[in-house]
């Protein structure tokens, strides 16, 4: 019963096999948007990296395979830690993800072109194949097919992607002489998308938008005193010492002389008479 739900899921199950395939259409900014199909394939004829919709563990990958007629031993996986291994007849059909018509006329279209021309294949047709041919987000295939770089591990992984997938030999293989004939192991200008320029600071806004910044500090009240200019350091510390000598003498008016000497700019003007007077004599 619990299978017959999950086969009536179709939306459900089809998300869980994106996250576990990837998704090169978003990590590509839709400029690689490969088409997929599902088919009734035999367990006997799946092979390792085969994408396929178990009816109870939903959308898994074949991690390994053992046959002992007329049964099939799968190992399967979802991405994560953990395996599980189920026992199925040979014969039994479970629905495979494979490359839509489209893209196999697509390809082998370039596969064709390249040996009558007897070159290898376009960088686009490489692209293409390395799509429908990489086991996930984490193999090497995936990460050609998003920005073209090059290695060793590729190569590798490429020999090991169509072991049990007779039919996909032909893509294998054209795809290897291209990246054995390209010079440039680098990444392909253009493949990847151009990440995101970050926001611009409020300092690098423009003298317009800090003439308006500065205008409305003027209406705040006391915002004035940011936009104001002040005098250095040294000439502030002698105005508060003549400031400090001119409180105190305040209280000694017999000091109210020498003490307005320490301000430069004074000039006792009428009634301003700098005598001391009797209470002033009588405090000392």
């Amino acid at each position: 019963m619990e299978g017959s739900q999950e086969r009536h899921k179709p939306a459900t199950a089809t998300t869980c096999i994106d996250a576990l395939h990837g998704d090169l259409a978003r990590d590509t900014a839709g400029r690689l948007a490969p088409q997929y199909e599902y088919a009734a394939r035999a367990i006997g004829q799946l092979a390792c990296g085969d994408f396929v919709m178990e009816p109870v563990l939903g959308a898994v990958a074949v991690d390994g395979i053992s046959h002992r007629e007329p049964f099939a031993y799968i190992r399967w996986t979802d991405g994560g830690p953990c395996t599980a291994t189920a026992r199925y007849a040979a014969s039994e059909c479970l629905p495979t993800r494979g490359p839509a018509q489209a893209d196999r006329l697509v390809i082998q279209r370039g596969v064709d072109q390249a040996v009558y021309k007897g070159q290898s294949i376009s960088a686009d047709t490489a692209r293409l194949i390395a799509a429908h041919l990489h086991r996930g987000p984490r193999s090497w295939l995936y990460r050609f097919a998003i920005d073209g770089a090059l290695s060793g591990s590729l190569l590798a992984e490429l020999d090991a992607s169509v072991h049990g997938r007779e039919l996909l030999r032909p893509w294998a293989l054209a795809l290897t002489g291209y990246c054995l004939n390209r010079r440039d192991w680098r990444p392909v200008p253009g493949w990847a998308p151009v990440p995101a320029k970050p926001a611009e600071s409020r300092d690098s806004a423009g003298p317009l938008v800090q003439q308006g910044m500065r205008r409305k500090i003027r209406d705040v009240p006391g915002g004035g005193l940011l936009s104001r200019k002040y005098v250095r350091s040294e000439l502030a510390l002698q105005l508060l010492d003549a400031a400090f000598a001119l409180g105190v003498a305040a209280c000694r008016s017999a000091d109210l002389a020498r003490a307005a000497g320490l301000y430069p700019g004074h000039v006792p003007g009428r009634g301003h008479t700098l005598r001391p007077s009797a209470e002033a004599c009588v405090e000392q």
